[in-house]
């Protein structure tokens, strides 16, 4: 089964400790859920490379867990004596995605292959994932595969499903082909961003430098690009100031979007149901209403559309039906 732990895992780096520590109060699923996106939003803006502006923004984008309504459906089991341990296993800087045995310990699946799931903590079988709201197994290390959508740890090398590599170092290689169809990249030790270039960990670049890739620019810089597609490292232009969609990653961070008209764009915080919004300012699966200037549900991906401005901000209409809209929700 895969675990919701694991976009913790892979998202922190590092050698700081965090606020999480021992406590005198037993965990439920909803406060141990609560507890991982608490400690998750700490480390991320404790570690070196903060991926929000704050550690409030990055609560709020991460939105309700639905682990408790899995737990009080049936559909997973939680032991309360493993959850404290799990919390203390990841309140450190690392880059390991792989989850500590109190974290697998911490959560079982009750739901059977084939079965109905919203998430892939609720199967039962071992590597199996939530795919198309059901559980299903996947390929484990060894088995044959033809691409890495077969594998459970998405790693398909030599037509057998292989472990991820570990967290490469400077001057290691960081992007692997890992089948005719797709390249993958590996994460980098604290410090490092993955030159896709050389296609090895190199060392944050410093204000000034020449940028090619959206996370090359050390804390606090953004890899910011001319009207020529050329990229220099400059700071961060703060809430209100001027920016440029045609980089990568203009704000900076994660919660904050380049919104406006051509010449004059601004950097803005993302907004959620039911806030005032202008076109594109609303959070990941919502969309500006451009009747009540408010963010709405956007439309889930595979409705029918004749036109993409039917699909919302970020979604488009391709063979009569919404992509890259709202997520489907499986219920």
């Amino acid at each position: 089964m895969r675990y919701f732990l694991l976009f913790t895992l892979a998202a922190v780096a590092g050698g700081c400790a965090s606020k999480a520590g021992g406590s005198a109060t037993p965990l439920t699923a909803d406060t141990f859920a609560t507890g991982v996106t608490q400690t998750y939003c700490h480390l991320d803006a404790t570690c070196g490379h903060p991926a929000y502006s704050s550690e409030a923004a990055c609560i709020k984008a991460s939105g309700p867990s639905t682990l408790a309504a899995s737990v009080a459906a049936g559909r997973a089991k939680f032991d309360a004596s493993q959850a404290q341990a799990c919390l203390d296993a990841i309140a450190v800087c690392s880059g390991t995605t792989t989850a500590p045995p109190a974290c697998v310990a911490t959560l079982t699946g009750t739901v059977a292959e084939g079965g109905a799931c919203t998430g892939g903590e609720e199967c039962a079988t071992a590597n199996s994932v939530c795919n198309s709201c059901k559980c299903k197994a996947m390929a484990a290390d060894g088995a044959a595969c033809t691409t890495s959508s077969d594998c459970y740890n998405y790693n398909c090398q030599s037509g057998k499903c292989v472990a991820p590599p570990t967290v490469p170092k400077l001057g290691e290689i960081c992007e692997i082909q890992v089948d005719p169809n797709t390249v993958s990249t590996v994460g980098c030790d604290t410090g490092l961003y993955c030159d896709t270039t050389s296609k090895k960990c190199a060392a944050y670049l410093a204000s000034g430098a020449a940028c090619k890739d959206w996370d090359a620019c050390a804390a606090g810089l953004v890899c910011a690009t001319d009207a020529t597609g050329a990229g220099t490292c400059k700071t961060t232009p703060k809430v209100g100031e001027a920016c440029s969609s045609g980089s990568a990653n203009p704000c900076g961070y994660f919660d904050v979007t380049c919104v406006g008209t051509t010449g004059a764009q601004t950097c803005q915080p993302y907004v959620y149901l039911g806030d005032a919004c202008v076109p594109n300012q609303c959070n990941s699966g919502l969309t500006c209403d451009p009747t009540s200037k408010k963010c709405i549900n956007a439309p889930a991906a595979g409705t029918a559309c004749t036109d993409s401005s039917q699909c919302g901000d970020g979604g488009y209409c391709n063979n009569s039906k919404c992509m890259g809209s709202g997520a489907t929700t499986c219920s």
